[in-house]
This record gives C-alpha cells, structure tokens and sequence, in this order.
C-alpha cells in the first residue's frame, strides 16, 4: 500500500516515517518531556530533557549533549513553537506543555543550535526527524519554511516531509476577527546528514533569500514575524546548484 505524506493520527505518521526512513527506530530522543511520542512505537535507547518529567529520562541541554560526534543513526526532535511573550501566551495549552520563546531570536537560536548538535552526533546519513509548527500570533510566521532553510545550511538533505493534521485543542480567541487561515497542522521534516558537499545556500549573490534578505523586523510588535521574499527572487543558478546537490546525495524519490 501507497505510504501518503497527510496523516491525523501522530502515531501512525511517525510509523510511517520510521517504515520509510529509519527501519531501525528511533536511536535519540533529546527532548524528551514525557514521552508521548511512543504510545505506538518503541522508545529511543537514549532519552534526554533539559528538565526531564519522567525518572528514566537523563538531564541533558539538546545542544551540548553528552554523545560522541558520529555515533547516532536516527534521532527526533519536538522543540517549542510559540514566541511572543504577551497578554495570555503564558496561559495557552502549548506554552504549559512545551513553553514559549520570548521572540523569534531566541526560536531561531535554539533551532539552529540542536540542528548544529544533531549533525554533530549523526553518522554520515543519519536520519534527523524535526517537527515543527507554523505560528500566527497578529502576524504569520512560517517556521517550516525557516526549518529547512537552516537544516540545508548546516549541512542536511531535506529528504522529505510529512504533514500532521489535527484541529483539536487549537489556540484561538474568538472575541477577535480572524484574519488569517487557522493552523490546524503541524510538519516533521525528515532530514538525512548528506555524504555529498554542502550547498552554500548564502551565496555572494545578493539575489538569493538569505536571513539578512528576509528582512526581519524584530522591533515593530511584541511578536515579531519575519517578512519573506517572492519566489521570484530567487536566483535560477542556486536552484540548479540545489537540484545538483540532490541528485548527487542519490536521492531522486
């Protein structure tokens, strides 16, 4: 049977991406909180949390973990989504569960920083699976899209990607007028550590979306959004150069 990249149930999409990616399971979990990744699929064989909930899982930051470079075949990671720190944040379901970043600086630092570790401690071709969450809080931030701009640049294939959807238990006041499309969704990207050179994806070309050409303005509001490029700035030549990249990482499917 077709194994499709949408699924409502996360247990199902995680024994699917497992199937696919990493035959094996899950070596890594660390960030752990209370483990509710694996009501169907066995437990990593190394569990960690920077404040652990549970007795068997070990203290560890996710971005200094206590692992030899190289050692690891597959690992997962669930960090916070919510940024912003303001009116009733600190009340939301999500910010008691996995809290809440006080902007989208201190988002992109943790992020960058365990993606920075989990290819520190991956082997060559090991299987990163980092779940993820848009977020709109006055203004939209597409976080997935951020994800894998800064998994490519540590040195990840974004190998492929599945798509949770679940409208239960979502954020939102009803007293305000929407105006914008509820996220009832969430993305785990799964990334392989690539054999083949890394694509420099912040180029000299001044044309190509870097995160100075994002023009981020972290000033304007208390949730500050980044403000992305059209598609129609990119540069065909970086687009060929990552097309080559991932034909020569072997992956055409």
């Amino acid at each position: 049977m077709m194994i499709q990249s949408v699924f409502q149930d996360e247990q199902e999409l995680l024994k699917a991406v497992i199937e696919v990616h990493s035959a094996e399971g899950i070596d890594l979990d660390p960030m752990y909180f209370k483990g509710n990744f694996y009501k169907q699929i066995p437990k990593p064989k190394m569990i960690y949390d920077i404040n652990p909930q549970v007795d068997e899982c070990q203290q560890a930051d996710a971005t200094k973990l206590p692992i030899n470079s190289n050692s690891i075949k597959s690992m997962i990671l669930d960090p916070p989504f919510m940024f912003g720190i303001h009116g009733k944040t600190k009340s939301y379901y999500s910010s008691a569960t996995h809290g809440i970043f006080k902007d989208f600086i201190e988002l992109e630092d943790l992020y960058k920083g365990i993606l920075k570790e989990a290819h520190r401690v991956l082997q060559k071709k090991g299987i990163l699976i980092f779940k993820c969450q848009d977020y709109t809080d006055s203004k939209t931030t597409m976080v997935h899209s951020f994800v894998w701009l800064w998994g490519i640049q540590q040195g990840f294939y974004p190998k492929d990607l599945a798509i949770l959807w679940l409208p239960k238990n979502k954020v939102y006041n009803p007293n305000l007028k929407q105006r914008h499309l509820r996220k009832t969704h969430s993305y785990f990207w799964i990334f392989e550590k690539s054999t083949a050179p890394v694509v420099t994806l912040n180029p000299t070309d001044s044309t190509f979306p870097t995160e100075k050409a994002i023009n981020m303005d972290l000033t304007a509001t208390a949730s500050p959004t980044p403000k992305c490029p059209s598609d129609t700035s990119l540069n065909p030549n970086i687009i060929k150069s990552n097309f080559e990249f991932i034909l020569q990482d072997g992956s055409n499917s």
